[in-house]
């Protein structure tokens, strides 16, 4: 799906024949249509920003491999907290024309220094969001939410007794046909519900006027808006690093792998050379994914890990390059980057805030039913006006508002270099 063809009704039925859904990604059409300008590139007047609203042309997503379907539903996450943030901002407004006049008029200083930075770099950089690659993303609607999550268990004592999970307890004989007119095993849905509340980043910016002027005469820069994107990066940067901490802290196995190959003769490596031995990690990695499948019947799908650790893994054989992490498009992320597969398995995550010789291991999951953790935007993006004082260095406020829940550790393991 190209990104000038939006949802007409043709689209829709084009796209639902193909098996595409829309529910799963929460669209509805009459906010598609009220930020429709802040992604459709046929909207743009100014010739330059025609690449810059358009996802499919976004050079982190193409980093990252992110397919038509899954920038559909970042748009769709995007329109629902840029909502949040106009209600927020001037309180629920319902009604499409003034919504749309909003985000159009510059009758008032702080509306447009809003509109000219906050929503724009929330259009910009939560679709980048590294978050997104490793667990499914909800945005919050309002600052306090119930999150449920599932479980399926045996409704009936077996093997296993009542209300035991199903998930790394298997009975293969629990369906087994119990006779005529006899009542068969029952199979329960578990739902457990819990609240999960808002929580915030802020920081603030100063400048002093002669910098100010400065940077707009010699090279055509407005330093606050600058300040603004550096504080926006900043708090997207502990983001990510909070909800990756969330998801170490509850891993639910820890592998070991010994760096140094043992000489003693009764150990089968005295005869190996070293990138044999070297190649042994591999094991390591099975031993972590075979501990998730146990307990979850599914594969780990990624791998994150820090500088060390990937060094290792791209001298193994079964490692692909990602086409997108070659020396040309190296720059497109500074943080967390896709750098290759294992296998065809795993997608493979350099981190360089990570600890160097540890990687998470983990599956991300589709829906919030069957997945490590889910993120939760709420207000991305929320600044203030300029704030002036006597000593002339302005200043501004930043704040983004988001929820991040580990639902199960069992979809997570770490795998560590001793």
């Amino acid at each position: 799906m190209e990104y000038g063809d939006y949802l007409t009704e043709e689209t829709k039925a084009r796209l639902e024949s193909r098996g595409m859904d829309l529910r799963w990604a929460g669209h509805d059409q009459v906010r598609h249509e009220q930020w429709d300008h802040m992604f459709n590139p046929a909207l743009c007047e100014n010739e330059a920003d025609k690449d810059f609203v358009d996802l499919g042309k976004d050079e982190v997503l193409d980093h990252y491999g992110v397919s038509a379907r899954e920038r559909l539903q970042r748009r769709y996450i995007t329109e629902t907290v840029m909502e949040n943030i106009v209600a927020a901002y001037h309180g629920q407004i319902d009604d499409p024309e003034l919504m749309r006049q909003w985000h159009e008029t510059t009758n008032k200083t702080d509306i447009a220094a809003h509109t000219q930075t906050a929503l724009p770099m929330v259009r910009k950089y939560l679709p980048q969001q590294f978050l997104f690659e490793i667990v499914p993303v909800v945005p919050m609607t309002q600052a306090t939410i119930r999150l449920f999550s599932f479980d399926v268990t045996y409704g009936t004592a077996g093997v296993y007794s009542a209300g035991t999970s199903i998930y790394g307890n298997p009975d293969p004989a629990y369906a087994d046909d119990p006779g005529e007119c006899e009542e068969p095993n029952e199979i329960d849905t578990e739902i457990t519900g819990e609240t999960v509340t808002a929580i915030s980043k802020k920081l603030k910016g100063l400048w002093n006027i002669e910098a100010a002027q400065d940077a707009a005469s010699y090279h055509r820069i407005v330093l606050q808006n600058e300040i603004v994107r550096m504080l926006g990066v900043e708090i997207n940067r502990e983001i990510n690093r909070y909800g990756i901490n969330q998801l170490v802290a509850n891993v639910a196995t820890t592998t070991n792998w010994n760096s140094t190959q043992p000489m003693a003769s009764t150990n089968g490596w005295t005869n190996a050379n070293p990138s044999q031995y070297n190649d042994s990690i591999w094991d390591a990695v099975e031993d972590a994914n075979r501990a998730i499948k146990n307990a979850q019947f599914v594969d780990a799908t990624y791998i994150l890990c820090g500088t060390t650790f990937a060094s290792r893994l791209r001298k193994l054989n079964g490692f692909r390059l990602n086409p997108g992490a070659d020396a040309l498009n190296s720059s497109v992320v500074t943080g967390p980057a896709l750098f290759g597969t294992l296998n065809s398995r795993y997608r493979l995550y350099e981190d360089p805030e990570f600890p160097a010789d540890k990687a998470l291991i983990g599956h991300k999951g589709t829906w919030i039913g069957k997945t490590a953790a889910v993120y939760l935007p709420y207000v991305p993006a929320w600044r203030t006006p300029v704030i002036h004082n006597t000593t002339l260095c302005p200043g501004v406020g930043y704040l983004s508002r988001f929820g991040f829940k580990v639902i199960n550790g069992n979809f997570l393991g770490m795998i560590v270099i001793s």
